[in-house]
C-alpha cells in the first residue's frame, strides 16, 4: 500500500511538471523579430504540385492529375509568363522522347547542301546544229558523206552536183567576155550574176583565164561536226536551200532534265546540278540552269529544264540516259534555312513548329508559325517564322501539341490563343537616329522606293507588261545593293531588311499574272514599310502608308503612297478607291 503510495506522488508530480511546460509554453508571449514574417515565410515554402503533362493543373497538395490521373509533381520555379508557352517537366520530355535542335545560319546549316534526283538524258546543243543546203539547183552526181554519225570538217567536199543553171550562167559570162570591149557593162553583169549564185571568186577567176566550162560544182561541208539526219543520195534532185543533213558538233552539249509540277517551285536559273550519266558511271558532271521551260506537258504533267555542259574527250553522247543531284543553293548561292520534315506540323504553306525558349530553367515551348518553301529530301525550306539559332522540337512535337491543345493553349488545332504582340510590329518599331544613317544608305533605299513606286502604279493599272518591267527594273536595282557595313550597330538590321525584300522580291518574279503579283506583293510592302520606318523617308516627298481592309483574304494590306488619295493596288480598278491613309512618313 505504501508502495503504492509512492507511485500515485511521482504520477501526480510528473503530471503537474507537465501542466507547467504547456502553460509556458503556449501561453508565453513570443519574442519579436524585426522584419520577418512567420505567415509569409509559410507561405513561400509552400509546394505547389502540378502535371507533368498538363502544366495548367496546379493545386497546394498531391494527388492525381484531373485530365489524364497521372501523379502530379512538384512545381519548379522560373517558369514563363507567355499564355502562348507550354512548360513541360524533364520527366514529360524523357516520356515522350523529346528532341531539339538549333536552326542553322544561312550557308552553315547542314542541310543547306540538301539535295533532290532528277532523271533525265542527253541532247544535242541546238545552237550548235548547223543545217547543210545546197545554194544551187540540181542532180547529185556523187556524195562524199555514205553514212549517219561521219565526221566532216569544214571545208570538205561533201557532194558534186549538177547545175543546168550554173553551167547556162558560165556560159553567159564567156560569151560576155568576147564583148568586154564594147560592152564592159555586160561582162560585169555576167560576173554579178554568178556571184550571186554563191559561185566563189576563185571558180570565176579559173574560168575567165581557161574559158572552160565546168558541169560540175563541189559542195563543202560549212561546219565541222557528226553527219545526222541524212536526207538524200546519189541522183537525187535537190533545190536551193534544201536541207541535205545536219551537222551536230557534238563539243557541247545539253544535259535536260524533268521537274514535276509539283517540284517546279525548287528550281530557278543558276541553279548547279550534279549528274552521271549510265554510260560513264565513274565520272561526275556539273551543268547550270540556264533555261526553264515555261510550258507544262499536259501528258507528263513536267516542265524541262536544261543546262549545258562542255563534252570534253566526246565521252558523252545524246540520247543517254543521266541522274542528277539539284544542289539548292549550292556553289553561288547562300543556303537556304533548312528544318527537318519531323519538326513541322504540315497544314500547308503556313505550317507550326514549336520552339524552345533556352532562358527558361525548364523546358518551356512556344507555338510558332512558320511559312514553307520547298521540300528537299527529308527537309522543309523555310522562307519566314524562324531566325537562325533558334532551338526547335524536331522530334515529339505531335506530344508537344497534344499537350498545349490539353491545356487550351495555343496549338496546331487551336490558333485562337492571343499571342504577346511581336516587338517587330510596325507601330512598335524604333527609328535609328537619322545622323547614324548614311547618305549611301539613304541613297540605296531611295533607289529602291522609287522602284517600287513605280511598281506599286502599274499594279494599280494591272497592265501585265508595265508590272513586269517594273519587277524587271525593281530587280536590277537590287542586284546592285550589297550589304552595308558602314552603320556600325545599324548594319545587322539594314541587311536584314534587304535581305527580306530581295527574298519576297524574288518570290514575286516567279508569279506570271497580275492576280499572283498582288498576292505576294503583300509581303513585299510590308518589308519596305518595315524598313523605311526604321531607317525613315530617304526622299524630300511625304510617303504615306495606306492600307485596305479586303485585301489577303480580308485579313488587311498595307502598301507605300507618295499621293494622298487612295490607289488601291491589290483591286485595280475594281475598287480603285478602297483603302485609308493610315500614317505620313517625312523626311527625318
Amino acid at each position: 500500500m505504501k508502495k503504492n503510495s509512492i507511485y500515485i506522488v511521482i504520477g501526480m508530480t510528473i503530471f503537474g511538471l507537465g501542466l507547467l511546460a504547456g502553460r509556458m509554453f503556449f501561453n508565453s508571449t513570443a519574442p519579436t523579430i524585426e522584419g520577418h514574417d512567420h505567415v509569409e515565410d509559410t507561405k513561400e515554402e509552400e509546394t505547389i504540385w502540378t502535371c507533368s503533362m498538363h502544366p495548367s493543373i496546379k493545386q497546394p497538395e498531391p494527388g492525381l492529375c484531373p485530365i489524364c490521373g497521372m501523379d502530379l509533381i512538384p512545381l519548379e520555379a522560373n517558369t514563363s509568363q507567355d499564355p502562348t508557352a507550354l512548360t513541360m517537366t524533364n520527366e514529360a520530355i524523357r516520356l515522350a522522347h523529346i528532341q531539339t535542335q538549333p536552326v542553322g545560319q544561312d550557308g552553315k546549316n547542314e542541310t543547306s547542301n540538301a539535295s533532290w534526283l532528277i532523271n533525265g538524258k542527253i541532247l544535242p546543243d541546238e545552237r550548235q546544229v548547223y543545217a547543210q543546203v545546197p545554194h544551187l539547183t540540181g542532180r547529185i552526181e556523187s556524195l562524199e558523206v555514205t553514212y549517219e554519225g561521219m565526221y566532216v570538217k569544214k571545208g570538205d567536199k561533201i557532194a558534186d552536183i549538177y547545175a543546168p543553171d550554173i553551167i547556162a550562167a558560165q556560159r553567159e559570162f564567156l560569151e560576155a567576155q568576147k564583148l568586154k570591149d564594147i560592152n564592159p557593162a555586160l561582162l560585169e553583169s555576167a560576173r554579178d550574176k554568178l556571184r550571186f549564185l554563191k559561185i566563189p571568186a576563185s571558180f570565176i577567176e579559173n574560168l575567165e583565164n581557161t574559158g572552160e566550162v565546168v558541169e560540175t560544182f563541189p559542195l563543202l561541208a560549212g561546219k565541222s561536226g557528226y553527219v545526222l539526219n541524212k536526207k538524200v543520195e546519189v541522183g537525187d534532185y535537190v533545190s536551193s536551200g534544201q536541207v541535205l543533213f545536219d551537222i551536230y558538233n557534238l563539243g557541247s552539249l545539253w544535259a535536260v532534265f524533268d521537274v514535276y509540277e509539283k517540284d517546279i517551285s525548287k528550281v530557278e536559273r543558276g541553279d548547279v546540278i550534279e549528274f552521271s550519266a549510265l554510260g560513264v558511271p565513274d565520272q561526275k558532271f556539273k551543268t547550270r540552269i540556264d533555261f526553264i521551260n515555261p510550258l507544262l506537258d499536259q501528258d507528263t504533267r513536267a516542265i524541262r529544264i536544261r543546262g549545258q555542259v562542255a563534252n570534253r574527250g566526246g565521252v558523252l553522247k545524246p540520247q543517254m540516259l543521266i541522274r542528277g543531284n539539284l544542289l539548292s543553293g549550292s556553289d553561288t548561292k547562300t543556303g537556304p534555312m533548312m528544318i527537318p520534315k519531323t519538326a513541322v506540323l504540315w497544314t500547308g504553306r503556313e505550317s507550326v513548329v514549336y520552339v524552345q525558349d533556352t532562358t527558361m530553367d525548364i523546358p518551356t515551348f512556344t507555338f510558332r508559325e512558320v511559312t514553307l518553301g520547298s521540300e528537299i529530301g527529308s527537309q522543309y525550306q523555310v522562307l519566314d517564322g524562324l531566325a537562325p539559332g533558334e532551338e526547335i522540337v524536331t522530334n515529339g512535337v505531335f506530344a508537344v501539341d497534344a499537350s498545349a491543345q490539353l491545356n487550351n493553349q495555343r496549338s496546331m488545332m487551336n490558333r485562337m490563343v492571343d499571342a504577346p504582340h511581336s516587338d517587330e510590329h510596325p507601330d512598335k518599331i524604333e527609328p535609328v537616329d537619322p545622323e547614324e544613317v548614311t547618305e549611301e544608305a539613304r541613297g540605296d533605299l531611295e533607289l529602291v522606293l522609287q522602284d517600287y513606286i513605280n511598281l506599286k502604279n502599274n499594279l494599280v493599272t494591272g497592265e501585265p507588261d508595265p508590272v513586269q518591267q517594273s519587277l524587271e527594273d525593281l530587280s536590277a536595282v537590287l542586284d546592285q545593293l550589297n550589304e552595308r557595313e558602314d552603320m556600325e550597330a545599324h548594319n545587322a538590321a539594314w541587311n536584314a531588311h534587304l535581305k527580306n525584300f530581295k527574298h519576297h522580291l524574288n518570290l514575286m518574279n516567279k508569279e506570271t499574272d497580275v492576280a499572283g503579283w498582288r498576292d505576294e506583293f503583300v509581303s513585299l510592302s510590308t518589308v519596305l514599310i518595315r524598313w523605311v520606318m526604321e531607317f525613315g523617308n530617304p526622299g524630300t516627298e511625304k510617303v504615306y502608308v495606306q492600307h485596305c481592309p479586303m485585301a489577303n483574304s480580308d485579313h488587311g494590306a498595307d502598301w507605300l503612297s507618295m499621293d494622298e488619295d487612295i490607289r488601291n493596288p491589290y483591286y485595280g480598278s475594281q475598287m480603285l478607291t478602297c483603302g485609308i491613309t493610315e500614317d505620313t512618313l517625312m523626311q527625318p
